[in-house]
């Protein structure tokens, strides 16, 4: 039996359904992107948080927005014995079921608006450009994909009223900004 046969909502091709079942364990690839097909690393969202993702998580003040939270392990890990309120926002029911999981508040909403979340590191140019998921021989509708580089993420942030106060590497080959509303 087919994994198109054994999983019923396969044929819908939507990102959110493709990703969903990326979430369950299913293999998926991204098309579009520079360097040919990529394999979509849900196993690095789906673990448990590890010391880098501390580094990134120290950085965060007071309540916190988890944009495009996945499965939620960043804002498990953040909820976690500290008195704050930790809200997970995704696309994805999926997600956000996994997120819910793990004990923290989490809504089901577009991260396709303009927003910042992790940093490509610098050099790499900021881009906006459609791609596909492709999971068991079915390939999704297209969708926006986008990189903000770290080099980029100022000139993005004043346009939208944010100013940034910090920018900095929390482990090798990831970069954070955390980003202030301007008064």
């Amino acid at each position: 039996m087919s994994l198109a046969e054994e999983v019923p909502d396969l044929h819908d091709r939507s990102f959110s359904s493709l990703f969903s079942h990326a979430l369950r364990g299913v293999p998926c690839r991204v098309l579009g992107l520079d360097g040919g097909p990529t394999e979509l690393p849900v196993h690095e969202w789906t673990r448990a948080a590890d010391p880098h993702d501390d580094a990134l998580l120290a950085a965060c003040v007071g309540d916190t927005l988890d944009v495009g939270c996945g499965p939620g392990r960043l804002a498990q890990r953040l909820a976690e014995g500290r008195d704050r309120r930790v809200l997970g926002i995704d696309v994805v029911p999926e997600a956000v079921a996994q997120t819910r999981a793990r004990g923290v508040a989490a809504l089901q909403g577009s991260v396709f608006d303009p927003v910042v979340v992790e940093l490509a590191a610098p050099g790499v140019p900021s881009t906006t450009r459609w791609a596909r998921l492709e999971l068991a021989g079915t390939t999704s509708r297209p969708f926006r994909w986008s990189v903000v580089g770290v080099d980029g993420v100022l000139g993005l942030a004043r346009a939208t009223g944010w100013s940034v106060t910090t920018r900095a590497p929390f482990a090798p080959q990831r970069w954070l900004a955390v980003l202030e509303r301007r008064p």
